[in-house]
């Protein structure tokens, strides 16, 4: 059986926490913590087929936090996944700070990643968007 796109949304939400600043702030400084560039309703991808940028150095996160609002998504066990909206940046600028290849629709390559992680990937980029 073929699992559909979109449809493994497994997070975490932590609706009893997440109005919590100095928590989110915590969790978003944890170097366990994953980060998800979108770019205008797209996201960040390498590689052909594209895989979606989606864990960045610690480096690279504190730059990406810097250009960008972090939007808490949820948790997948204990660690924080937070989706980065760099729409204010041209797109060689977000390409170039995440170290990715260049932007892709997501629709385009859904297919080609479990339904969880594609179903994340959607959240991130319609929570930015």
């Amino acid at each position: 059986m073929k699992n559909l796109a979109y449809s493994g949304g497994y997070l975490d939400r932590a609706s009893y926490r997440r109005s919590d600043p100095g928590w989110v702030a915590a969790l978003l400084g944890s170097p366990r913590s994953r980060l998800i560039p979108v770019w205008r309703d797209h996201c960040l991808v390498l590689g052909d087929p594209p895989a979606p940028v989606t864990v960045l150095d610690a480096e690279q996160s504190q730059r990406v936090r810097e250009l960008g609002t972090p939007l808490f998504l949820g948790l997948d066990g204990d660690v924080g996944l937070f989706a980065v909206d760099l729409s204010a940046l041209d797109e060689a600028s977000a390409v170039a700070a995440t170290g990715a290849e260049r932007v892709g629709d997501l629709r385009a390559f859904a297919g080609t990643l479990g339904s969880a992680d594609a179903a994340i990937l959607a959240y991130a980029r319609e929570l930015a968007f």
